[in-house]
Order: C-alpha cells, then structure tokens, then sequence
C-alpha cells in the first residue's frame, strides 16, 4: 500500500506522499511517484492508496475514461451547433474561442498570459458548452474506485482510496474518494500507514487551515518518516537521504512542487525529532 497525506494550509493545499511500491508476491522493491495529473486545463493532483494490482489498474484507467467522457462532451456540444445551424468547421472555430470562465481562472499560472478576447460572429449555441473539469473528474474516479473495489459477489471492500487537490477556480480543496463516499475536508490520511498519522495530525494540525506550507509540509514528512522507521510497515518508504515527495496548489491556482532552501539540513532535522521521538517512546514502562 502506501502512505499519503492531505492538508489546507494558508495559502493552498498539500499532498505529501511516500515513493515505494512493494510487490506482495516476491517482496521486491522499487521507487515511483505516487501523483498524477490527470487534466491539462484544472490545476488538480491525485494520489491513490491500496493494492498495488488495484493501484496500477486505476492509473491505467482513469486517463481512458476521462478522455471518452471529454469525447461524448465534444460530440454534444457539436451537435448543438449543428442544431443552431452551424457547421462542423464553424463549430470547430466556436469551439477554440470558448474560454469557459472555470477552465480560464483556475489554469493561469506564473508563465501563463490571460488569451485575448475574441468575438465570434458566426452563430451561438443555445446553451452554454459542456465542460469537462474538476467536478466531473470526482464523479468518474469516485464510480471507478467502486468498481474497482467490488468483488465477485457484489459486495465492496475499502481496497482502494484517492487523495486529491484542487482548485475550484474560487478556492482550493481537498477530497477524499473511496467506494462508499466521496468528502471534501481539511486533512487526510490514506493508506497502510495512515492509522499511525491520524493522532499526530489532530494534535499538531488541529483542522487549523491557517499554518504555512513550511509547517504542514514538515509535519507530513515527519508522519511519513516515522512510520517508515518506527512502525517498520515494509509497504511505505522513501529513499535513502531522500524526503517524501509533494505537490501543492496555491490559492491562486498555480501548482507545482514545494522547495525547501537547504533540503539536506530540513531531512536531518526531520530524522533527529523522529529518533527523539522513537527514544521517548522506546523509554516508556509501566
């Protein structure tokens, strides 16, 4: 399984998450990210927890059901403007000018320059174009995951779970899925490890969504560490001298990977309050 963890903070929304995958059938080891950025247009990052045959199925799938499920958009929306009377190379045009106003706010980053208005003279559609963004995207992960997790019987098992962040255009979220639900909430935690972090993040982040990105990074990677080497879980791990990997999304929607200026002194500080930690615990009799 695996070991990733969601917060607010301040100024956006984080997922920090461990990198190893351990084949159950003959304990071999190897090093991947466990994000994915399923949508060009929507600043969104997932992260998915369970059975690694499960977890491999669900990245291969998910690409295939939202590229169909944009395809049956476009063919709607073509035939709309076939309805009002416009043709497939006007439609085509229509279609590059439409800039709904979700996919325009919630995609500008730092390079990117907000596109020119165009007028366009030919026909309108009646409606408004189908689009599809984050609010799709939920629904398609959340009825895969369901499928995933059904048995032969009909019954579901909570073998596989998705962390996800976002940004809505107004504000950033962050979303639990499994087969039963789907949440938005303040801090998560999925995965083998996840039982041993719950009681750290309650009292060290409190559901408080004003803490820096410095801090709420910090105390994942503690999380994510400590169970590595305390709990000694053999599916969760990161490289040696390396720190667990993160994606973040600001509020303003740009999104990418949080840097610390001296990472090297940032995982030693982090492994010694782990080893304080360890010894305090280790120290304990009654």
């Amino acid at each position: 399984m695996t070991l990733i963890i969601g917060m607010k903070c301040k100024d956006g929304v984080i997922l920090v998450a461990d990198n190893k995958v351990t084949n159950l059938s003959n304990n071999k080891e190897k090093w991947i990210s466990k994000f994915e950025q399923p949508l060009e247009t929507v600043p969104l990052y997932y992260g998915v927890a369970g059975y690694v045959h499960l977890f491999k199925e669900f990245n291969r799938k998910i690409p295939f059901t939202v590229n169909q499920r944009i395809r049956e958009y476009e063919l709607e929306n073509y035939a709309r403007m076939k309805k009002a009377g416009v043709d497939y190379y006007q439609a085509v045009e229509i279609k590059k000018d439409i800039q709904p106003e979700e996919i325009q706010s919630s995609s500008l980053t730092e390079d990117t320059k907000k596109p020119k208005e165009k007028k366009i003279k030919s026909k309108q559609l009646p409606s408004p174009p189908l689009v599809y963004g984050h609010e799709e995207f939920i629904e398609d992960c959340q009825l895969l995951v369901k499928t995933l997790c059904r048995n032969e019987d009909g019954t579901c098992e909570n073998k596989l779970e998705v962390l996800l962040i976002l940004h809505d255009g107004k504000e950033t979220r962050l979303h639990t899925i499994n087969y039963a639900n789907e949440e938005q909430a303040n801090f998560a935690a999925l995965g083998s490890g996840s039982i041993f972090v719950n009681e750290f993040l309650e009292k060290f982040y409190n559901d408080d969504t004003e803490k820096s990105f410095d801090y709420c990074i910090k105390l994942a990677m503690f999380c994510i560490l400590y169970v590595q080497k305390y709990v000694k879980d053999f599916s969760v791990g990161v490289p040696p001298n390396a720190l667990p990997e993160n994606r973040i999304i600001l509020d303003d929607g740009r999104m990418g990977v949080y840097k610390f200026d001296k990472e090297d002194e940032v995982l030693k500080e982090l492994n010694s309050k782990v080893a304080q930690f360890i010894t305090l615990q280790d120290s304990l009799q009654f």
